[in-house]
């Protein structure tokens, strides 16, 4: 038996639209214009940045309540705006047709990754599911 394990952000789920609108949101809360998707998307996925600084225009920014500041308004637009990348449900059926085992293994909150999975009707897909 084959065994295939997905991370779920980036590989089966496309949640740029999540991560910029919660940006955006606080950038709003900070009084700071709103930044186009492409550049946000660009800014978090570039190694070794300062996502305070050239987010949010903040220097030095070490306080423990940012990432869960983050995760709430991530969350609030999480569930509402993610999309299942094109070709993911194919992809699924044919590995089932082959009798793989399937998993997915990811940092996505566990509250809300059954959510999303039932919302795009992948969950049946799926032997084993781990999120934090």
């Amino acid at each position: 038996m084959i065994n295939v394990f997905f991370d779920m952000d980036g590989t089966l789920i496309d949640s740029a639209n999540a991560i910029s609108y919660a940006v955006n949101e606080i950038r709003q809360d900070l009084n700071l214009a709103p930044l186009s998707r492409e550049i946000i998307m660009q800014t978090i996925n570039t190694p070794n940045i300062d996502w305070a600084k050239e987010l949010y225009n903040i220097e030095n920014f070490h306080h423990s309540s940012f990432k869960e500041g983050y995760e709430k308004y991530f969350v609030k637009h999480y569930e509402q705006s993610v999309v299942l990348f094109e070709g993911v449900k194919e992809l699924l059926e044919f590995l089932k047709s082959k009798n793989c085992f399937l998993a997915i293994a990811t940092n996505a909150p566990q509250s809300s990754l059954s959510n999303i999975l039932k919302k795009h009707q992948i969950i049946p897909y799926f032997d084993k599911i781990l999120g934090v």
